[in-house]
């Protein structure tokens, strides 16, 4: 499954790439809303348009998404080719 997030340490939209073993990524999210204005969208993304997101609150230590690179904070903008809404 490629995750589109935005990155907003670097304030960039960026993938992450993450296979789920059991059915889950071993994220908790809770609904939140961005703007994203980003000067060089990440490549083969889905277009971010909209403004609902999911952030995530809980990670699950070394769990898929953990091994991944993502990290508590991060909002994800999509999974596969389907925004998140």
């Amino acid at each position: 499954v490629v995750i589109l997030y935005f990155d907003a340490e670097n304030n960039k939209l960026d993938t992450r790439t993450c296979t789920p073993e059991s059915g889950s990524l071993g994220i908790e999210v809770a609904e939140c809303s961005i703007a994203i204005e980003e000067e060089s969208p990440a490549p083969e993304t889905p277009e971010p348009t909209g403004d609902t997101a999911v952030q995530i609150t809980e990670l699950t230590p070394r769990g898929i998404a953990a091994r991944a690179g993502l990290q508590v904070g991060d909002v994800i903008v999509a999974v596969g080719d389907k925004r998140v809404s």
